[in-house]
This record gives C-alpha cells, structure tokens and sequence, in this order.
C-alpha cells in the first residue's frame, strides 16, 4: 500500500502535513487551552486555513478560552475535526468521526466534509458504525468481520449485488437449489413466501425474469442492511 504515492513507513514531515487523522480516543492534552491547541496546530501546517477556522470555530461554538479537560466529548471531537479540516490535507483519515455528536452536529459535519471532497484531489478513509454516515459520502466500502475482510468494492456495486427477493415458496427453493456457495445470505420464510437475501449475478437475474410475471419481488438495500447480511 502507498500514502500519496509514497512507502507509509517513509513519509517525509512534507508529505506528513497532507494527512489529517481524528482518533477515536480523546489524544489532546487535557491541560492545554482550546486557542492553544488551535494556535499550535496551525503553526504546524503551512496550508492551514483561518477562515475555515473561525468558520468552525463558530459553527461548533467552541469556547477558546476553556480548556480541553472541560470539554464534553462531542465537543472534544467537534475540536479534533476543526484542526484536521482546517490543516488543508489532501488525505483525512478519520475513525468513527461523529461519535459523541448530537444529530444537528453529526448533519453539519457530513455537510463539511462533503465540502471537502468538493474540491477534488482530496480523498477521505472513514472507520464508522453509523453505515448511514458513510452512504452519504463514501464512494468505495470496506466491511470487516471478525477482522477479515468480506466485501471491498465500491458502494454502487455493492449495492446492486446484494438485493433481497421475495418469491412464493416453490420458488425460492429452486433459486436456493441454483445457488453457488456463499450466494445466499439470509432466508426468512413467512406464510406462503421466502425472502432471500442475495448476492446477485447474471445467472440469478436471468431465473428471475424467467419467472412468471409478478412472482419475484427485489428490494434494495441501505448499507446497513447490507452490512448484517455479509456479517451476520
């Protein structure tokens, strides 16, 4: 794997100043002052950008005066995403980004960072629980279970293979019947249907349109449900 085209283990403090990175954890020194903490980081990045700074500043109503001890956890985040955004980085990466942050925080901050992406030549790794956050934004997806990986693909294409069929029930039993290994990912029978949730290719598409008219129902599926699918 390359970092801006460049070996991870050998990034010059050049190339070190183009990634931004927000920690799960709270890493800012409780002692420290909100302006301190701003001032220091700016001094740091030749590229920092004082006017998102005061935008964000504002827009997370951040009291410079107090120190990061006294801060709430989503105020101590709303801090760490100020001095990532505003270090102008052409690579952020951020893990679990949002957490701690009320819902009108959460919605301002995807609109920032779809912002950022805007701009072009920027790219964005997002580690999150919270799958409706990264629909909104992410162009390729990763998902880990247990620490291995089960689906790397971009977001459109997965979810055009991962769908959920509703079928009466001697019908879903032939598609069952027809599948390769690891096609299906979940089946739930209810009354006189089944839903099965699949991963679709050419060859599952054609048994469906070979089916009489009406009697197949697919569904998309948001990312979470996607998610539980490939994970359960």
């Amino acid at each position: 794997a390359r970092i801006l085209g460049a070996d991870p283990f050998e990034l010059t403090p050049a190339l070190r100043t183009r990634i931004g990175y927000v920690s799960e954890r709270a890493i800012l020194p409780p002692w420290a002052r909100v302006e301190r903490v701003i001032a220091f980081h700016a001094g740091l990045y030749p590229r920092w950008n004082r006017a998102l700074e005061k935008e964000l500043g504002a827009a997370f109503t951040l009291h410079t005066r107090a120190r990061v001890a006294e801060l709430s956890k989503g105020q101590n985040r709303s801090l760490m995403l100020l001095l990532a955004l505003c270090q102008g980085a052409d690579l952020l990466l951020l893990d679990e980004p949002a957490s701690g942050l009320d819902v009108a925080a959460r919605r301002q901050f995807l609109g920032l960072l779809a912002d950022y992406l805007a701009e072009g030549g920027r790219s964005l790794v997002i580690s999150t629980h919270l799958l409706g956050d990264v629909e909104r934004l992410a162009s390729h997806v990763t998902i880990l279970r247990a620490g291995a990986c089960v689906a790397q693909e971009p977001l459109d294409e997965l979810k055009r293979s991962v769908k959920r069929v509703r079928l009466p029930l001697a019908a879903a039993d032939q598609l069952q019947a027809a599948l390769a290994p690891g096609q299906l990912l979940a089946s739930e029978t209810a009354g006189r249907s089944t839903q099965l949730t699949l991963r679709i290719d050419a060859r599952v598409e054609e048994r469906l349109r070979a089916l009489p008219p009406g009697e197949a129902e697919t569904l998309d599926l948001p990312l979470e449900e996607i998610y539980l699918a490939l994970t359960g």
